[in-house]
């Protein structure tokens, strides 16, 4: 519906807005919802692409971050598997 009502231009204006609205440290913990929402084949497909430090950052601290959020966000629920 977007490509109906707004330029690209327009489109990635509001994503730059949107995206410089918080904080780029909590990204690499986001990345695990990404990763969760796919099946494990599609999964690693999708990791390989991304940039190695942002793995690496990943293996790191992102992972923890993402278990954290997520039973925040989900408190009692198994955390889904990432990579």
């Amino acid at each position: 519906m977007v490509d109906k009502v707004m330029t690209a231009k327009e489109l990635f204006m509001a994503a730059e807005h949107g995206s410089s609205q918080f904080d780029k440290k909590f990204l690499v913990g986001d990345l695990g919802m990404v990763l969760a929402t796919n099946p494990p084949a599609e999964r690693e497909e999708l990791f390989k692409e991304v940039p190695a430090p942002v793995r690496l950052a990943y293996r790191l601290v992102g992972r923890r971050m993402y278990r954290r959020q997520y039973s925040t966000l989900v408190p009692g629920r198994t955390i889904p598997e990432t990579v």
